[in-house]
């Protein structure tokens, strides 16, 4: 074999034709439990004679009944995107030997995300609006917010939303986010309003409140 190891056949098909751009190969073609449709190895190449192989272009030169035959492998390996029902209609027919899935994965998550250049000035000079948000409330600026009802009026109350279970952590894990910067703080208020979780672009999920 390629790596040097030694495996016994006792199964062979004689005279096995092999045609590839007009020109024909006839060889014993050994059986063997690999992933490769057929292997041409030494012995073929020794019936060759004199040849000349060119590894930069993939190319075999070689003479066969007086003409000039040029082997030419396969250069253009790149990748192709292809759509959900060609990859089906593949499936279906058994015709890939080999499928993977590529995710690009950050190496160094922590490092600071370089938006586009032309807006890079900017974030760069209001940092303080476009960074991360600091912990605790906002320092007091002489205008607090305040909503004031009407007298006899009643608590507003809404019904919650129901959520699948799965959700269940990622509404605990924001609310232990939310109380470590002190963001919010436990209440026993009459008022309620339900929670909605929305999903963003990179498949986490945003809590809101629905008031």
């Amino acid at each position: 074999m390629v790596d040097g190891t030694l495996d016994h056949c006792n199964k062979m098909v004689t005279q096995v034709e092999i045609a590839t751009k007009g020109y024909i190969i006839k060889r014993n073609i050994y059986i063997e439990n690999i992933e490769n449709d057929v292997i041409l190895g030494t012995p073929w190449i020794n019936s060759l004679g004199h040849l000349i192989i060119d590894g930069t272009n993939l190319e075999i030169c070689l003479k066969h009944e007086g003409n000039d035959v040029i082997l030419r492998g396969m250069i253009d390996v790149s990748a192709k995107v292809v759509s959900c029902n060609k990859m089906e209609r593949i499936l279906k027919h058994d015709q890939a030997k080999m499928i993977a899935q590529c995710l690009i994965m950050d190496n160094n998550p922590t490092k600071e995300k370089i938006f586009h250049l032309e807006i890079q000035p900017m974030l760069e000079k209001y940092k303080k609006v476009f960074g991360d948000i600091p912990p605790g409330l906002p320092p007091k600026r002489g205008f607090e917010h305040s909503i004031e009802s009407e007298e006899g009026a009643k608590p507003i109350i809404t019904t919650p939303y129901r959520h699948p279970h799965k959700y269940k952590e990622e509404k605990e894990k924001t609310i232990k986010e939310l109380l470590d910067m002190g963001h919010i703080q436990p209440s026993s208020s009459p008022s309620a309003s339900s929670v909605v979780l929305v999903k963003k672009k990179d498949k986490t999920m945003r809590m809101c409140i629905d008031y």
